[in-house]
C-alpha cells in the first residue's frame, strides 16, 4: 500500500473520529439538558379506591409499590388496573400533570457518521 494512501487514510479516520467525537458531546449536552429539568426526585401515587401506592423514580420508572390488606379481594384484572392507576397517578404527581420533553425524533435520523464510515470502507473517500 502507498504510504500516501495510508496516511490519507488515517486522516480520513481522524475526521470521522471527531465528528463521533463532536456527536456524542452534542447528545450528552441535550440529555444532560434534558435531565436538568425541574423535577422532583419522585412521584407517588394512589389508586383510585387507595389499595394500591406506587413510588416511580424521576424518569418515571417503578422503584416502590405498597398494597392494603383488601388485595386479597381483588381478582388478576383489578389488581392489574389499580397497579396501573396508581403508576399513573405517581408520573402525574412527578411531572405536576404535564408529559415530560422528549428527545427530538430527528436527532435519530442523522447518518452523516455511518455514511463518512460507509464511504471508507467501500473505497469511495
Amino acid at each position: 500500500m502507498h504510504p500516501r494512501t495510508v496516511e490519507s487514510q488515517s486522516d480520513l479516520l481522524e475526521a470521522v473520529r471527531a465528528r463521533i467525537r463532536a456527536q456524542l458531546e452534542d447528545a450528552q449536552a441535550k440529555a444532560t439538558a434534558l435531565a436538568g429539568e425541574d423535577l422532583p426526585d419522585r412521584g407517588i401515587g394512589e389508586s383510585d379506591d387507595g389499595i394500591v401506592q406506587t413510588t416511580v423514580d424521576r424518569q418515571g420508572l417503578l422503584v416502590d409499590a405498597q398494597f392494603g390488606p383488601q388485595i386479597v379481594d381483588l381478582t388478576p384484572e383489578e389488581l392489574r388496573e389499580n397497579m396501573l392507576s396508581a403508576l399513573a397517578a405517581a408520573r402525574r404527581d412527578l411531572t405536576g400533570g404535564v408529559t415530560p420533553r422528549r428527545p427530538d425524533p430527528s436527532m435519530l435520523a442523522d447518518t452523516s457518521t455511518i455514511d463518512a464510515l460507509d464511504d471508507i470502507i467501500n473505497g469511495r473517500l
